[in-house]
């Protein structure tokens, strides 16, 4: 007797569209997949990353259609390479889709997946195992003790960017930046402009 396969299901915590409020895409209409879980506890995290449900690949493809008339969707979390894979990747580029993800570099990426996707790097306080080869572009934040950078990154020469712990310490990563210019400012635009 033949065992039946179910196809895998990811925890998903929520999946919308909205505006991309910070980095190099700051502006550009999204659809975020926000992946349920993160590896890291982060005092600062303003983010529910918590378990609302299980999705097939076919299920988060059919939710991605609803918003048929953009092209750019925003791989996030918690840490969305504890469960994000090929498998899911190929199906949505299958659609034309341009695949971002968000990751804190705790996780290392496959050239295979580094190729497929925008990488975008926002270490906080975990070992960074990610290549800086499979980095687009690197977003720190600018915290209470200065700039935390690992020191692998000091001489990664793409896209940097500073992002202020939201409404706590904006005129120190501004004068830092400003001190700094090959930092670029970022800042959480959605929470200025009131979207998710």
């Amino acid at each position: 007797m033949s065992m039946q396969k179910f196809p895998k299901k990811y925890g998903i915590t929520k999946i919308f569209y909205s505006i991309q409020g910070e980095g190099s895409h700051t502006g550009m209409p999204s659809i975020f997949i926000r992946f349920a879980g993160c590896n890291d506890d982060c005092s600062f995290c303003d983010t529910d990353y918590s378990l609302k449900q299980r999705m097939t690949a076919q299920e988060i493809e059919d939710e991605c259609l609803k918003y048929s008339d953009c092209s750019n969707v925003i791989f996030t979390g918690g840490e969305p390479l504890l469960q994000l894979d090929m498998a899911l990747i190929n199906q949505l580029s299958a659609l034309g889709l341009t695949l971002n993800v968000e990751t804190n570099g705790s996780i290392n990426i496959t050239d295979e997946m580094a190729n497929a996707l925008w990488v975008t790097c926002s270490p906080k306080f975990i070992p960074i195992q990610i290549d800086t080869k499979h980095i687009d572009e690197l977003k720190l934040l600018y915290n209470e003790n200065g700039l935390y950078l690992p020191h692998h990154f000091c001489e990664y020469q793409g896209l940097k960017f500073l992002q202020p712990l939201y409404g706590e310490n904006e005129k120190q990563t501004i004068q830092f930046v400003l001190d700094n210019p090959d930092w670029n400012l970022s800042i959480q635009t959605h929470k200025l402009i009131g979207v998710e």
